[in-house]
């Protein structure tokens, strides 16, 4: 006889692992604050009352920048709740407050959360969210001042999001640079009229990160389709604030990426030569924007400088590669006259025709001491002319030294006052270094490079 067939249907009475009963926590303090606090809210977070959750996400949102009650809050599987519940919420404030949980938590922890929420699928999530800005945003004045106050902070919260996702893996990093929705996002924040400062320089930030040796975002940002992200970043760069200095930022990663450099420039004569006049005005302060909020990285003049520091370290890094690249386009140039044969041969004709009327007159083929001198004069100036061109052969340099060096040196021997200052003089000493070391790579034992040794 055979055996009976075990009831499949009481599988389904297992309980739900994410479900599970949490168990409270061993010290009396966090178990009185989680009687008090977190399982409040988190019942509120379920509840079938829209007003009860919104008010509910609204106060986690709160509360989980306390430490002790974000890891509570945690112990109690609110990143499931609110994947799930809240952000999905049919209420736009919900919504805004379970994406300011998450961007917290991101924020505060580390990188394995965001490898976590990965690997949930919150790529997706930030997909859709940002298809909804989008739209909202394209609707312009018919859109309440309520709703889009509320899809400003939806906004903000999810690029600050998307930062810190970036941040933690590269494989994160190329899935973000993947999703159009969500660059398509960033580009629009950065151009749209009315971003709040504190949201563009959030984008900016996540584009400095996305950009870095990234082609692939580099080509997207060059085709300079709407809204324009090439435009608007060349723009924002002329300004020496923390905007432009972000922008500065990004262009300089997609010039390297795509090495647009002195001697192959890119689109609009675009190198890292026109990035260095905001960057050396940057190293002598600016005030951020009035309606930047203080909690903002970028209401701190200290971090705007520190980035303009190391961005021309950067830039004197890649200056090998560019200046190189322009030695090799005038040594061809200078190789391809020299190899001429049918000058060659003529020359060699008036040599022999000179030879011939060796036994002319000497006073009249040879100069006295002050014919000697004046042809040293004029052959001095045309040194310092073919000394010119070969600086304007290498904007970049020239602009380093013209006005990015004096001010790097002014910060680097200026004695520090404070840990902020020490850091500031570091910086500027690895920039300094950087460019000396590329300009090390010069010969300048040949002719070609007297003008870049004087001008040095």
């Amino acid at each position: 006889m055979g055996k009976s067939r075990r009831n499949r249907g009481a599988q389904s009475h297992r309980k739900d692992p994410i479900a599970k009963t949490v168990k409270p926590p061993s010290d009396p303090e966090l178990a009185a604050l989680r009687e008090k606090s977190i399982l409040p809210v988190i019942k509120d977070l379920k509840s079938s009352d829209p007003k009860s959750r919104t008010a509910a996400a609204a106060a986690v949102s709160n509360i989980v920048t306390d430490e002790k009650c974000r890891k509570l809050l945690l112990r109690e599987q609110i990143v499931h709740i609110v994947l799930n519940e809240t952000l999905t919420d049919a209420n736009l404030d919900s919504r805004a407050a379970g994406w300011d949980i998450l961007r917290v938590i991101a924020e505060e922890e580390e990188a394995d959360f965001c490898i976590h929420l990965y690997r949930l699928d919150i790529l997706s999530a930030i997909g859709f969210a940002s298809q909804a800005v989008l739209e909202n945003l394209a609707k312009g004045s018919a859109v309440s001042k309520g709703e889009a106050k509320v899809t400003w902070a939806i906004a903000e919260s999810v690029v600050a999001l998307l930062s810190a996702l970036a941040e933690a893996q590269d494989e994160i990093l190329e899935a973000i640079v993947g999703i159009e929705g969500i660059k398509n996002l960033l580009f629009t924040l950065v151009a749209h009229a009315d971003s709040p400062s504190s949201i563009c320089l959030e984008a900016l930030s996540a584009l400095l990160t996305l950009s870095e040796d990234n082609r692939r975002l580099a080509e997207d940002v060059v085709a300079d389709e709407n809204p324009k992200p090439l435009t608007t970043l060349t723009k924002l760069q002329a300004t020496a604030d923390a905007k432009g200095v972000l922008a500065c930022g990004v262009l300089h990663n997609i010039f390297t990426t795509l090495e647009w450099f002195d001697s192959t420039p890119g689109q609009k004569n675009l190198s890292d030569a026109a990035l260095i006049p905001t960057l050396s005005s940057a190293l002598q302060g600016s005030e951020p924007a009035a309606d930047l909020p203080p909690k903002s990285q970028w209401s701190n003049p200290t971090e705007v400088l520190q980035l303009a520091l190391e961005i021309l370290a950067d830039i004197g890094t890649t200056l090998q590669v560019s200046m190189q690249g322009g030695n090799k386009k005038g040594g061809e140039e200078w190789n391809g006259i020299g190899d001429d044969t049918a000058m060659d041969e003529d020359i060699d004709d008036k040599a022999s025709g000179e030879e011939d009327n060796v036994g002319g007159d000497d006073d009249d083929s040879s100069m006295d001491e002050d014919d000697m001198a004046d042809m040293e004069m004029v052959t001095g100036a045309d040194d310092e002319v073919e000394g010119e061109a070969n600086m304007d052969d290498v904007p970049t340099l020239r602009e380093l030294i013209q006005q990015a060096i004096p001010r790097l040196i002014k910060l680097a021997t200026t004695a520090a006052q404070s840990d902020d200052a020490l850091r500031i003089q570091g910086h500027a000493l690895s920039a300094l270094n950087n460019i000396a070391w590329s300009i090390s790579v010069f010969d300048f034992a040949d002719d070609h490079n007297a003008g870049i040794l004087k001008a040095w």
